[in-house]
């Protein structure tokens, strides 16, 4: 039996611990904190972050009911800088719909599933994730899954909560997620997203995010989120009719890009943004850390297997290395090159006006990509 020691009990480290321990490895969670924990991110769950999350024993609406706060997505919307908008459906057979769940949920509800798959944890802050540290002696494989604080966080985020009274107007924006490009920042945008639908009341989670070689004085993302909640009509609505908000928070975000990462280094073996994994168009994280933790358990599995049978095997690190280029490396890359394609402001409006009068296999193709409805392969190429 491999033991197996996971840093960081998100999702990526939940992900791989879920899958090894129902595999029969002897699998420990380490984690600086206790959970329920919060985590400043968007909170959207895309249509794949769905299917992981039902790989792992929590279908939608089982999550929803768990949760006890969440949103049902059946519309995205594509805001330009010149403010052409482009919605697309989601929520029917082609095409599942997404949810938002509060990360504070979410990640309390997959540790808790990790547990009963099998996984032990330990609240423990470690010195360093290597051989070397004395708390990881003795175990076989070592998954450093501590997210974007251990990769290169090249790009930020700074979120918000406002909740608003329920009225027709707010009954749509509870159904739909949104990325609102932002016109004084090529790279940066804006996002509205609903996280938890009551009787009464409507909270959103209201963000920005730039990556952070486009910071500059004045131009940070609180100049950012001021600008958005003044001047995007939808963020400006919200803000104007809140009953609360919350003091907004910053987060670090770990964006793949074209060039490899090296994600294995001895029998140390990197995950979710740790390993670079966020998406480098919209910065989502939640969907490529459940991936790259499935995947990492069949490596290791596989592994095993040719082990048990005497047939010859490579390294931890080399088996996941492979797999990371040949299946999340080549998407990471697609996300890159669409959003050097999108990243004049001319091109933006240019697309909206194409998404708004071209070919529906358009606009279908795009929102299905960029909202994780289907993977960018089978969505664009």
């Amino acid at each position: 039996m491999l033991r197996i020691a996971i840093v960081g009990a998100g999702p990526a480290g939940t992900s791989a611990g879920c899958h090894l321990a129902r595999q029969g490895s002897e699998v420990v969670l380490f984690d600086k904190a206790l959970f329920p924990r919060d985590k400043p991110c968007g909170d959207w769950l895309t249509p794949l972050a769905l299917g992981e999350i039902a790989r792992l024993g929590l279908a939608p609406e089982l999550l929803r009911e768990r949760a006890g706060a969440s949103a049902v997505i059946t519309s995205t919307v594509l805001r330009a800088p010149g403010g052409r908008h482009s919605r697309f459906g989601i929520g029917d057979r082609s095409h599942p719909e997404g949810c938002c769940v509060p990360r504070q949920r979410l990640d309390a509800l997959l540790l808790a599933q990790a547990l009963e798959a099998g996984c032990h944890f330990r609240q423990q802050a470690l010195a360093s994730v290597d051989a070397a540290e004395p708390t990881l002696a003795g175990f076989d494989v070592i998954v450093d899954a501590r997210g974007s604080a251990a990769g290169n966080a090249n790009a930020a985020g700074l979120r918000g909560y406002w909740q608003v009274t329920r009225t027709p107007e707010i009954d749509r924006l509870a159904r739909e997620v949104s990325i609102r490009a932002d016109p004084r920042c090529k790279r940066g945008y804006g996002w509205v997203f609903p996280v938890n639908v009551q009787p009464d009341v409507v909270t959103f989670n209201v963000g920005v995010g730039l990556w952070k070689a486009d910071i500059r004085p004045g131009q940070g993302p609180r100049e950012q989120l001021a600008r958005f909640l003044a001047q995007d009509p939808v963020a400006r609505h919200l803000d104007q009719h809140a009953n609360r908000r919350s003091k907004p928070q910053g987060f670090p975000l770990a964006m793949g890009g074209w060039s490899g990462t090296q994600v294995g280094q001895g029998k140390v073996l990197r995950i979710g943004d740790a390993a670079q994994l966020a998406d480098p168009l919209t910065g989502d994280g939640i969907g490529n850390a459940l991936l790259s933790g499935r995947l990492l358990a069949e490596v290791v599995n596989e592994g095993e297997r040719r082990k048990a049978s005497g047939r010859p095997s490579t390294s931890w690190a080399q088996a996941w290395q492979t797999c990371f280029e040949q299946t999340l490396q080549p998407e990471l890359r697609r996300a890159w090159w669409l959003r050097r394609l999108l990243e004049p402001t001319l091109i933006k409006n240019v697309a909206a006006l194409a998404l708004a009068h071209g070919p529906a296999r358009l606009r279908e193709s795009l929102h299905t990509a960029l909202f994780g409805v289907r993977t960018y392969h089978d969505a664009l190429f």
